[in-house]
């Protein structure tokens, strides 16, 4: 499930980024928690439309007309995953210059057992 989430993040990034733009991705564990990171310097997505790009099939209406391939679950298939394993999802967006879009997934570990019988 988290190469799934992270390869719909990475093709998000593809999609609405332009050639010769950047885009930087990651996945870090550490004792406590699993963290996922998608970095673009695309076109960005509206303030206002951040809460919604989360829901299923909704396009930013910045590149509703723009054509591209995806079933637009993307981002809701993220929000579920996270929510579902109690992490948080953060979305961070400027349409203005320098453009782009960060997405962070944090999710907890669970508590390794000490003893192993």
């Amino acid at each position: 499930v988290v190469e799934d989430v992270f390869r719909d993040l990475l093709a998000n990034a593809r999609k609405y980024t332009p050639p010769g733009g950047k885009i930087i991705g990651g996945i870090h564990q550490s004792d406590t928690e699993l963290r996922i990171v998608v970095e673009d310097s695309g076109c960005g997505i509206p303030e206002n439309e951040i809460t919604e790009v989360v829901k299923f099939g909704y396009r930013a209406s910045n590149v509703r007309d723009q054509r591209t391939m995806g079933g637009g679950f993307g981002l809701t298939k993220a929000l579920h995953f996270t929510h579902l394993f109690g992490g948080r999802l953060w979305i961070d967006s400027r349409t203005e210059f320098p453009q782009g879009t960060t997405v962070e997934i944090r999710v907890p570990l669970p508590e390794r057992a000490e003893h192993c019988w």
